[in-house]
């Protein structure tokens, strides 16, 4: 079998109707390291999920919550009450932890 020869404008039809299919399909194109490091970064994330305690640090690092970005945020919701005392804790060294129960029902709420 001969190889294929394509025309310059043959191949930017090509890419044309690829990228096209890409955008309505809602995929996009992702250099390999990056597409590495967002894989990696969802499974940590699924398996935070998978714990039943979290600490607040990992919780905004991996926006366990979506709407919460800081160790901040998570330390006010215990203090005003939307993270009850029995979805969080304080360790020895001052870590915070929140129950994964929390975070979820935090989600849905958000």
């Amino acid at each position: 079998m001969e190889p294929v020869t394509l025309t310059p404008d043959t191949i930017q039809q090509l890419k044309k109707v690829l990228l096209q299919g890409f955008e309505e399909a809602g995929l996009v194109l992702l250099p390999r390291d990056a597409a590495k490091f967002s894989l990696k970064y969802y499974e940590t994330r699924n398996k935070l999920l998978q714990q039943e305690w979290v600490t607040a640090h990992k919780a905004a690092k991996y926006a366990l919550v979506p709407t919460i970005k800081s160790v901040d945020t998570y330390k006010n919701y215990i203090k005003n009450g939307k993270i009850s005392s029995n979805d969080q804790y304080q360790d020895d060294k001052g870590t915070y932890y929140v129950s994964t129960r929390a975070i979820k029902r935090l989600t849905d709420e958000s």
